[in-house]
């Protein structure tokens, strides 16, 4: 018999905990799924073994055998257990299936190594582990030894997420593996930002050139830039922080509290925002830009997807002919709003939940990952294309929809629903947290959410890889399109 005993258990020390205050690594949600699903998903080799999750804070043989005998396991002589600590993330799902398959057939005590450093894996028997209890019953059994150990380097194939660099890495790839060996290069308190697009690079860089003096406290620092070899890369400050797209994934903004502290910050640096007065030209001008005139050319790129034609049932399917009509309705709606308007504020451009990085403990906010710039107009902008994509998130809950945790459904033989994977409750805080921000800005909600839906239809071509994705968007563009103007 071969028995896997996951231990899920997060250390009260760690950046994990102190962050997402939970205590079990497999309730962790990483995007579409949580850590438990995606270890059991991954890791197909222990698929016919009798699994028991466990919350050792340290592993011990007695502990071991007093949670072996509260679950009324009996072990043979013959039975292999492995023990996976969940702080070992799977890097390389494959090689880790094939390793343990190979280890299921020796009776040897096995440890794992990686980068030199024991690793909480072991495979063992009931000789090994009553061995370790008669000697030190205590001990921890990654420091136990027997003569018949074998030794396996695991480097590369797992990393261990107690550290919080690598556990922002992680997160910052949502947790895509194959981007991981690529982001480890360190300078002296910085990581490197690196791209092909040299002007994107560029632009960027000389954004946080230009952030005035008092918004300086919002954003990362930055060190050096350069080019070399059809690459642009400059040094952004290491941030121990997670976005707020984590957070609401892991439903810390479930808790009143916290919430309110994300909102009050958030308010404190849209009222430190630094505006300049220019004439309705150059305002109209500005936001024609970023709406009616991007808009045109997402069309035009929606109109080339292999699934247009699906998209256009959904959009008669909610009473319009067309998607190309939605789009026209849409870019309608918004004209009358780039006329009577003088004032331009400095801006993020991309002010979504995944690029403003929170401590819901501190309250400490940095926002990264700006629209770059490359003229004074692309830094001022029309601040309610800011406020809409707070909208966006806070109500639109788009990061949902990029992490898969929007289900579709239709209702009635006119209209879609949309489900999110949080409960009512949180759903409608989030709106009245935003409501109750944007109480003090200039703004209704109305016209904000129409500015939303704009922003929703402008995304659909982004998410080409991902057709339900694309139909959850259409979907939320239309019915909050037809919310405002009704």
């Amino acid at each position: 018999m071969h028995y896997l005993l996951i231990n899920t258990h997060i250390r009260r020390e760690t950046f994990l905990r102190n962050q997402f205050h939970i205590e079990h690594y497999h309730e962790l949600i990483l995007g579409s799924q949580t850590y438990g699903k995606l270890f059991e998903e991954g890791l197909s080799c222990f698929a016919q073994y009798q699994k028991h999750f466990c919350h050792f804070e340290s592993l011990t043989a007695d502990r071991i055998l007093q949670f072996l005998e509260k679950s009324g396991i009996e072990l043979q002589k013959d039975d292999q257990v492995v023990l996976y600590d969940l702080s070992c993330f799977p890097l390389d799902c494959d090689a880790l299936n094939l390793l343990f398959q190979k280890c299921s057939f020796s009776q040897k005590w096995i440890r794992f190594f990686v980068n030199g450093e024991t690793a909480p894996l072991l495979c063992f028997s009931q000789t090994h582990l009553l061995d370790a209890f008669s000697q030190k019953p205590d001990q921890n059994l990654r420091l136990f030894s027997p003569t018949d150990e074998l030794r396996v380097d695991a480097t590369g194939l797992v990393c261990n997420i107690e550290d919080s660099h690598a556990l922002l890495e992680l997160f910052s790839h949502n947790f895509q593996v194959r981007h991981f060996n690529a982001i480890q290069n360190k300078h002296d308190g910085f990581f490197l930002k690196s791209s092909s697009n040299k002007q994107k690079m560029a632009e960027e860089y000389a954004f946080f050139q230009e952030i005035p003096n008092r918004l300086k406290p919002y954003f990362p620092q930055v060190g050096a830039f350069w080019e070399e070899e059809g690459m642009a890369s400059y040094e952004v400050e290491q941030i121990y922080l997670l976005d707020a797209s984590k957070l609401l994934l892991n439903r810390i903004f479930a808790k009143p509290e916290k919430l309110q502290g994300f909102t009050e910050k958030l308010l404190r640096y849209l009222q430190a925002l630094p505006t300049k007065t220019v004439d309705n030209a150059t305002y109209a001008k500005a936001l024609k830009k970023l709406t009616l005139d991007k808009n045109l050319e997402r069309l035009e790129q929606t109109r080339q997807l292999p699934f247009y034609e699906a998209l256009n049932r959904i959009a008669q399917t909610e009473g319009f002919e067309t998607i190309d009509v939605v789009f026209s309705a849409i870019n309608k709606a918004i004209e009358p709003h780039l006329e009577g308007h003088d004032t331009l504020a400095f801006s993020h451009g991309d002010l979504c939940f995944s690029n403003i990085l929170y401590d819901p403990d501190t309250g400490q906010l940095k926002l990264i990952d700006p629209k770059g710039i490359h003229a004074e107009i692309d830094y001022f902008r029309p601040l309610i294309y800011d406020i809409a994509k707070l909208s966006h998130s806070f109500i639109g809950l788009y990061d949902l929809m990029v992490y898969d945790r929007v289900q579709i459904q239709l209702v009635e033989p006119n209209r879609f629903e949309l489900g999110f994977n949080i409960t009512p409750i949180e759903r409608q805080a989030l709106k009245q947290a935003f409501v109750d921000l944007l109480q003090h800005l200039p703004f209704d909600l109305a016209t904000v959410r129409l500015f939303e839906a704009s922003l929703f239809i402008s995304m659909i071509p982004l998410h080409k890889d991902n057709p339900k994705r694309i139909c959850a968007q259409l979907i939320h563009a239309i019915q909050t399109y037809k919310e405002t103007v009704h």
